[in-house]
This record gives structure tokens, C-alpha cells and sequence, in this order.
């Protein structure tokens, strides 16, 4: 378990405020980002509102609302950022909720103890950890690497993550000789290997011979879309995402309360085929 104090406190009273008021007929804000296939922007330009917008976390707030009784309004965090600390200020969807410009983040945004010490989070509504994505070999050659060690050892092929999110962190505090060794050779490259998006680090990995880290449900969407690239190895440690909230909200038992009945009904399961799975039916060679 992440946080086991706040986690204890959090499962205890779930069940005497599970049934408790909701915020009915209120309309709460929330803060969010753009991430494929989390949130997305509609092909139809003229829409307004929340129906601009599209995807899992969309899904996700409906079945909560409805739940729990509220509306909701959702607006992009103007730096695009989920939450990093910066000359004693939190950016991002954490800067966003700590600040009252929103009363819930709703993003892919990762439970870390640096945010947790910042804003509250609900259970997780989404399990994952950080993977490897690298191009597949063509013409039947063998991949240079299989595992995060032997990408280590190698000297020619360049590897990276996003600059300042949770992945980079998970390497600067890690006590594993690898993983310290990966972040040295991370912050010290020139140029340098770290991006400011996925999508600059996933263009990277298919015009270079170049490793990205990057969370592996975001990476699962991505593979099951692009057959020219894939996962190499597995997980390197266990994440969740969760929504946020200003730290002392009564909302957080509630939201959590809603993700729990969320699980036991199966309807996040449903949602993660239904963003997941590639539509056209496909599948990439093996």
C-alpha cells in the first residue's frame, strides 16, 4: 500500500460517509489535461462545455456524478502539467486544486508522496507502473536489450523520460545501483534525452535508436496502435492514479466510496476495453 496512515484513515470511514449527503445540484470544477486516450478533444469543433471533451477520465466523472449526484465542469490546467513543485509552488492540476481554481484534478495523474504531502487523493481508480517502449526490429534482427539492466550496460543506445513528472522522480529516489545509474546518465546527456510530452518521446523512439520510460498503461494504448513499436521487459514498480482533492475535503471518502462501487460493478473494467482496445479489431505481429 502507498500511504499506509492516510490509506487506514481513508478505508475507516468509507463506510460511515458511503451513504452520507452527496453534492447534489452542485456543479464542481475540475482541472484535467490532455492525454490520449484519458482525455481527448472531439473532432466537432463547435461543441462547447464538457462536450468538447472525450475519453476515460470523461467516462469516469459521469458514473461518479451520477453516483454521488453532482455536475461537473471540466477545464485544461493552462501549463499542462499534473503536478510538480517549483521554487516552492505546485504547477499543474496540483497547483489547480491547492489553490481552490478546482475543486477535483481528474487526469492520469500518479500518486507519489511528494503530492500526497501537497493535496488528497482517492483510492486508485487505475492500477500500473513505469515500462520501456522501443521500436520493434526490423527484418528479424534481435532486440539490442530485454530488460532495464542490459539497457543500462549499453553505451550507444540513447534512453529517456518526460522532464519533471513522476518517472524521473521514481529514478532520482531509488536506492536500486541500475535505476541511479539510468538517472545519472538521464540528466547528464547532452543533448539531452529527457522530453517535455509522450508524444515527443514516442517520435524520438521511432526516428532514433532511442528507449523512452513511460507509464505502462499509456504505453499498452500506444503498442495496440502502432505496430512498429513495443514493450520491452516489464514493470519496475506499481503506481496508481488517483483524484485529487484539497487536503482535508470531505469529498475524497466520497469520490473514493464511488470508485469502490466503480470496481465491484466491473464498470472500470469496462471502461479500460472500451479506450483500450484497438477498434478496427488488428493485431501487430508478434
Amino acid at each position: 500500500m502507498l500511504f499506509p496512515l492516510k490509506a487506514f484513515i481513508l478505508f475507516g470511514v468509507l463506510i460511515v460517509y458511503a451513504q452520507c449527503d452527496t453534492h447534489e445540484e452542485t456543479t464542481i470544477s475540475v482541472a484535467t489535461l490532455l492525454a490520449e486516450p484519458f482525455v481527448m478533444l472531439r473532432d466537432d469543433t463547435t461543441l462547447t462545455g464538457n462536450e468538447r471533451f472525450e475519453g476515460y477520465i470523461i467516462d469516469l466523472l459521469d458514473l461518479i456524478g451520477k453516483k454521488l449526484g453532482f455536475k461537473y465542469e471540466v477545464h485544461l490546467v493552462p501549463d499542462n502539467r499534473y503536478g510538480h513543485l517549483v521554487d516552492g509552488e505546485w504547477n499543474g492540476i496540483i497547483g489547480q486544486v491547492r489553490s481552490g481554481r478546482a475543486q477535483i484534478g481528474a487526469a492520469p495523474i500518479t500518486i507519489t508522496s511528494e503530492r500526497e504531502a501537497a493535496a488528497d487523493f482517492t483510492i486508485p481508480f487505475m492500477s500500473l507502473g513505469i515500462s520501456i517502449l522501443y521500436k520493434r526490429p526490423s527484418d528479424g534482427k534481435a532486440l539490442p536489450f530485454t530488460n532495464v539492466e542490459e539497457l543500462a550496460a549499453l553505451e550507444t543506445t540513447k534512453f529517456g523520460c518526460k522532464s519533471g513528472g513522476s518517472t524521473l522522480q521514481f529514478f532520482a529516489r531509488s536506492d536500486n545501483p541500475t535505476y541511479k545509474q539510468i538517472y545519472e546518465r538521464m540528466i547528464k546527456a547532452e543533448p539531452s534525452t529527457l522530453v517535455q510530452t509522450n508524444d515527443e518521446g514516442i517520435e524520438r523512439v521511432k526516428a532514433e535508436d532511442y528507449a523512452f520510460f513511460m507509464e505502462s498503461n499509456t504505453l499498452d494504448y500506444i503498442v495496440q496502435r502502432d505496430c512498429d513499436l513495443q514493450q520491452v521487459g516489464g514493470l519496475l514498480n506499481s503506481l496508481g492514479y488517483g483524484l485529487v482533492v484539497e487536503e482535508g475535503s470531505p469529498m475524497r471518502v466520497k469520490l473514493s466510496a464511488a470508485i469502490i462501487e466503480l470496481q465491484q460493478s466491473g464498470d472500470l473494467v469496462s471502461l479500460k476495453e472500451k479506450w483500450w482496445l484497438k477498434r478496427n479489431g488488428e493485431k501487430c505481429h508478434q
